[in-house]
């Protein structure tokens, strides 16, 4: 499944008594720790480049994270992905994307300003 730019741009209040996963909950699947593989840079590179050509000037920060982005350690192989996001001039929201699902945080900040660290 594609994610759209209107799923990873939206704003929901959710409950947060409730799960929420963009396209529905990801179906239950072992964990399974594998050796280091040396191909996870390129594997984010390729995902990096076809987020930011989607979201154009919309990505004020995204960073391979976790254990995958650490060179020769185990890790599940599960490419994390850090995505701070223009949504509009006044705000910006902080994305998390592991394993089909997507994690949103949003803040305010005075027009021209920006809060990515």
């Amino acid at each position: 499944m594609v994610v759209t730019i209107d799923q990873i741009t939206r704003h929901d209040n959710a409950d947060p008594d409730e799960d929420v996963f963009v396209g529905g909950r990801p179906v239950a699947t072992p964990i399974a720790v594998v050796d280091a593989d040396q191909s996870w840079p390129a594997q984010f590179d390729e995902l990096a480049d076809r987020i930011r050509l989607a979201l154009g000037d919309r990505v004020v920060e995204l960073e391979h994270i976790g254990s995958t982005s650490v060179a020769d350690l185990a890790a599940k192989p599960i490419i994390d992905i850090d995505l701070t996001v223009m949504i509009r001039v006044t705000s910006q929201r902080t994305c998390r994307r592991s394993n089909g699902w997507v994690s949103c945080c949003r803040s305010a900040s005075p027009a021209g300003t920006s809060t990515a660290a």
